[in-house]
């Protein structure tokens, strides 16, 4: 029995010492190796979460700009049906629905809040509106930004604000319309984070018929340029573009434009309200959060960018290049995100930066170099043609 005990083999401490170290470096190697992979996946994950926020909110951009300048024609059978729905007026005939919208233009050259340009975009402007915002007020990119228009140090955001037609048949009570005009505008606002979120904001032109009149009394404010005549080239433009009919130089009036008596007079187009209450409307909801950059630059039938010696687009706020607004044919975006959480190990400085590329030429990029941003950044870049403007809007 001693023998037997005598020559059982055991494990010395050091072999133990050895074993437990080799486990501990096998443990730590597999450990490393989990790490590193969990850290691709999440940073694979962050990106494929970025290219699908950026792909929904592009493919909406494409399908509204190319909606841009669209006008809805009435056929027979919708005229046809419209009369037999107000047959209550004009002794059981009911109203004569114009073959295209009866719905006022406003070309906002005296008010460009009141646009119905078909596409409009502004440079570097926060918000919706075309005027400052006194409560709007951002740190970004170490240069205080204030109101709805951002300084040129600033890389966000560009607004953009495309108008088109629609047409709904079951609208042909008093006190509503056919005929429909929506405007959507697309813009970023300060998010909680320092940094941008993208909104939508879709309005509706008020204009309904009253009783069994598409035009009340009301006289709009003049349009042309110099804005002291009411029956100007403005307003001229407006009917003939909007309706489309030509104006009869001898009586005055309209020819051809659905009025009962074929004769309106040009101060008979009652002017709407841009609204929000409509069911497709909504005053401004987030569709993106963590926005870095909005940029949009329109171009012409050439391919090229239309701006004035200042760099600004067509808008009816700015005289020397709004005779333009039609000629746009097409427009370029770029979309840059930001992601929410910490990206990259070290962060940008001054030696190894990390440079955003705009559209714009060189004062639209974005240089990261403050030693302390980690975040990532993806840029989506599209061209979308607008297929419904140009000289007839």
């Amino acid at each position: 029995m001693k023998n037997r005990i005598k020559y059982i083999a055991g494990l010395t401490l050091i072999e133990i010492m050895i074993g437990i170290v080799i486990t501990t470096i096998m443990m730590a190697a597999v450990y490393t190796s989990y790490s590193v992979v969990n850290q691709s996946y999440s940073q694979v994950s962050d990106k494929a979460k970025i290219s699908r926020a950026s792909r929904d909110i592009v493919t909406m951009l494409m399908r509204d700009v190319r909606m841009a300048g669209f006008k809805y024609y009435a056929g027979s059978h919708e005229i046809a049906q419209y009369a037999s729905n107000t047959s209550t007026c004009n002794n059981g005939t009911g109203i004569v629905l114009p073959k295209n919208s009866y719905l006022y233009f406003d070309n906002g050259f005296n008010n460009p809040q009141d646009s119905h340009n078909p596409l409009v975009i502004r440079k570097n402007t926060l918000g919706f509106g075309i005027v400052s915002d006194a409560t709007t007020s951002v740190s970004t990119n170490n240069t205080n930004v204030t109101g709805s228009t951002a300084s040129t140090s600033s890389n966000c955001c560009d607004q953009i604000q495309i108008v088109y037609e629609d047409f709904n048949q079951n609208d042909h009570g008093d006190g509503e319309q056919a005929y429909k005009r929506y405007r959507i505008t697309y813009y970023a606002l300060p998010n909680d984070s320092g940094g941008f979120a993208a909104y939508k904001r879709v309005e509706h032109y008020f204009q309904p018929r009253s009783g069994c009149e598409l035009f009340e009394q009301a006289t709009p404010p003049p349009q042309d340029d110099s804005g002291n005549d009411s029956l100007g080239v403005g307003n001229l433009f407006n009917l003939e573009n909007q309706f489309g009919v030509n104006r009869d130089q001898s009586a005055g009036g309209i020819v051809g434009s659905g009025v009962s008596d074929d004769s309106a007079d040009i101060n008979s187009i009652n002017k709407g309200l841009w609204l929000t209450n409509c069911n497709e409307c909504t005053p401004g909801v987030m569709v993106r959060n963590y926005i870095d950059d909005m940029e949009f630059i329109p171009f012409d039938k050439d391919g090229k960018i239309i701006q004035d010696s200042a760099g600004r687009f067509p808008a009816p706020e700015h005289s020397g290049i709004r005779d333009r607004l039609l000629d746009i044919r097409g427009v370029d975006i770029r979309l840059t995100w930001v992601s929410k959480e910490d990206f990259y190990r070290e962060a940008a400085t001054t030696d190894k930066p990390r440079t955003i590329l705009g559209l714009g030429g060189e004062d639209r990029n974005n240089l990261i170099a403050d030693g302390k941003d980690k975040k990532l950044r993806d840029s989506v870049v599209v061209t979308v043609h607008t297929r419904n403007i140009g000289e007839t809007f």
